[in-house]
């Protein structure tokens, strides 16, 4: 039986830090796949990245659980998903006094359930392959900055979620990073 190819999945590796890691996994023999919910981003980096065959883009909100699935099942059947990037994130940098409730749904939901969401429908995945998961953090998760609480709740809860979850997974072999 010939063994599918490994993939690594950076969710928001359109700039920044998933920008970043795109490029340092690009050289490598895995497959890289990442995704944003800006489809303008994916197909500025699919023209980037044309010349190498084992770079992968795809639209994909976080917020959703149904796109997450659609990743999944779309390329779980050609590859084994070995690591999970979550570092899809966004912020308003504005005190809370004046963010809206669709900038505090946002913010939440990106930063906090939408990796969630990813690791609970990738686990079983992840699991199989003795995978990783890293989550992207934030300082701001421990230290105090203004005009930033909604961003720092959101990296504090993924924080705890991701010191339990490392625990509980354990016994797979999975580590949380």
């Amino acid at each position: 039986m010939i063994e599918k190819p490994k993939l690594v999945w950076i969710t928001g590796g359109t700039s920044g830090i998933g920008y970043s890691l795109v490029k340092r996994f690009i050289n490598s023999e895995i497959h890289v796949l990442t995704t944003s919910h800006n489809r303008k981003k994916i197909i500025e980096l699919e023209k980037i990245f044309s010349n190498f065959k084992n770079f992968h883009a795809d639209f994909c909100d976080v917020r959703d659980a149904d796109t997450i699935i659609k990743i999944i099942s779309d390329y779980s059947s050609n590859f084994n998903i070995v690591s999970l990037i979550n570092n899809a994130g966004i912020t308003s940098f504005s005190p809370f006094e004046n963010n809206n409730l669709d900038e505090i749904n946002s913010i939440i939901d990106t930063n906090l359930k939408g990796p969630i969401y990813t690791i609970k429908n990738l686990l079983p995945e992840l699991i199989r392959n003795s995978g990783t998961i890293i989550n992207i953090l934030s300082v701001a998760a421990v230290e105090i900055f203004e005009n930033s609480s909604l961003y720092a709740a959101s990296k504090a809860g993924l924080l705890s979620f991701s010191n339990v979850l490392r625990e509980e997974l354990r016994k797979y072999n999975v580590r949380v990073i």
